[in-house]
């Protein structure tokens, strides 16, 4: 068994990890937790050139620094730098009160960056996955339904393609409008399209010199 570091506080950066306000009520409770019985679970960081950055444990981290501790217990993440951006994201995912727009953006990089990992599950030929990365994959990986993680990877495209989406409020209204949306796009398409038994660049009715 591996004994965890005892790292300085402010030897350990927080990178991209940022606290809510919503997270204040678990960190005081951490925090009274850790008064009473000591940290025993190590927070996670990746050091590089002597640098630290924390990678999992931010609320046990500013839960310690709210106590006014000097150091805290480490161990260090071992894996490749894409291993490690996927353990932000998933780390990042597992927060909740994230905006819905945050979620689904998040979700589709965790996604595409496992599908760069081990490649892209065949999107065709239907029955059960054999190989690759598909969006099943992805709801297990952060447990929710595969659903929820499809429809965060739709909303997460249909935002990068309309920034304006991400001022919607709540999800719901997102999808119902991105549901429109596809639906207007589609009739659209429908509408111009030359009937399969239509010769194109030929007159049925009327002049030709027309």
């Amino acid at each position: 068994m591996r004994l965890p570091n005892h790292t300085d506080i402010d030897q350990i950066e927080l990178g991209e990890l940022k606290a809510t306000d919503e997270d204040t009520d678990e960190i005081e409770s951490i925090a009274a937790s850790i008064k009473e019985i000591g940290q025993l679970t190590p927070v996670t960081v990746h050091t590089v050139n002597g640098k630290s950055t924390l990678v999992f444990g931010l609320k046990r981290y500013l839960a310690m620094v709210s106590l006014g501790e000097d150091t805290i217990k480490t161990e260090e993440f071992s894996g490749t730098p894409e291993d490690l951006g996927i353990a932000r994201l998933h780390e990042n995912l597992k927060r909740a009160h994230l905006p819905w727009h945050v979620e689904a953006k998040l979700t589709k990089e965790l996604h595409e960056m496992k599908q760069a990992d081990v490649g892209a599950a065949p999107t065709k030929g239907g029955g059960r996955q054999k190989s690759g990365w598909g969006i099943r994959d992805t709801a297990a990986l952060l447990g929710v339904a595969t659903g929820r993680a499809s429809e965060n990877i739709t909303l997460a495209r249909a935002v990068a393609a309309d920034p304006s989406l991400s001022k919607v409020q709540d999800k719901k209204t997102a999808v119902r409008l991105v549901r429109q949306r596809a639906k207007r796009e589609e009739q659209e398409d429908e509408s111009v399209a030359v009937p399969s038994n239509i010769e194109q660049d030929a007159c049925y009715l009327g002049s030709s010199v027309d």
